[in-house]
């Protein structure tokens, strides 16, 4: 008989020990558990949080890496170990029961595996990110690691789009379901630095498609016009955040990556 797949999951976390907790108990609930559970902790506490925890190993990176570095980290550490697939769970991500059995029976091709998200609002969709993807050894093998210079925002999106161009398939496994227990930045809220990385990336991104360059550029639209007037009309802080992104705007159109604005200030 071929063996089972050795499973890890890779949970990238920065400072939320209550929302950590809950994936991990869900992690722990499931109808067929992971093999290993990596926590790479971005810069927290959370080793002293986890030391009882059976099964689970703590990585702490001594900064905050973002989650490109995160699980960068933790991608790399579970091949190395072994995994012949790998769940990622952000530390806001709640599997249901039986949601990484259905990913995995949903596949035994090298593929991305992506479960259903339901947002606290209700809508449901199933966006390649790291909220509970199962990803083949095989295709980590063959299309690398996160880029750790993207450091926060749409590094995920880049990630599964190098393995959708290289070959591998995306299956959306409609009955695996994760409660992704995040809010919407409301609209006229004060922007804040994540704003920088969304502009920055997003232009470097899809300005490295493959594809006509007029239809990368017509798809930037929303972020170089659509934003700044956004900005001008509806938010307040209107100085700091077109600020923000200006900067975006221009680091990416220069290539200008990695730690650029510090979310802790």
């Amino acid at each position: 008989m071929p063996r089972e797949p050795f499973v890890a999951a890779v949970v990238v976390t920065y400072r939320r020990p209550a929302s950590l907790l809950r994936a991990l108990d869900a992690i722990r609930g499931q109808t067929l558990k992971p093999d290993l559970t990596i926590v790479v902790d971005n810069g927290g506490d959370a080793g002293a949080t986890l030391s009882d925890r059976e099964g689970v190993r703590v990585v702490s990176t001594g900064a905050n890496l973002g989650p490109a570095g995160g699980y960068d980290r933790g991608l790399r550490l579970a091949i190395d170990g072994g995994a012949d697939r790998v769940w990622t769970v952000d530390d806001d991500v709640e599997p249901e029961p039986d949601c990484l059995e259905r990913l995995l029976s949903a596949t035994a091709s090298p593929a991305v595996a992506l479960p259903t998200q339901v947002r606290p609002d209700g809508v449901e969709s199933s966006p390649p990110a790291w909220t509970g993807a199962v990803i083949d050894a095989e295709v980590i093998r063959a299309i690398g690691y996160p880029r750790t210079e993207l450091f926060f925002w749409a590094e995920d999106t880049e990630y599964f789009q190098r393995a959708k161009s290289a070959g591998f398939p995306r299956i959306r496994v409609a009955g695996a379901r994760v409660l992704h227990h995040t809010e919407a930045r409301a609209r006229g809220s004060e922007r804040t630095w994540r704003l920088y990385y969304e502009v920055r990336n997003t232009v470097h991104i899809r300005l490295g498609y493959r594809g006509p360059l007029w239809r990368r550029t017509w798809k930037l639209m929303p972020v170089v016009f659509g934003k700044p007037l956004a900005i001008l009309a509806f938010e307040p802080g209107k100085r700091r955040a077109l600020g923000l992104w200006w900067r975006g705007l221009r680091d990416g159109l220069a290539g200008r990556l990695g730690r650029v604005v510090d979310p802790g200030r």
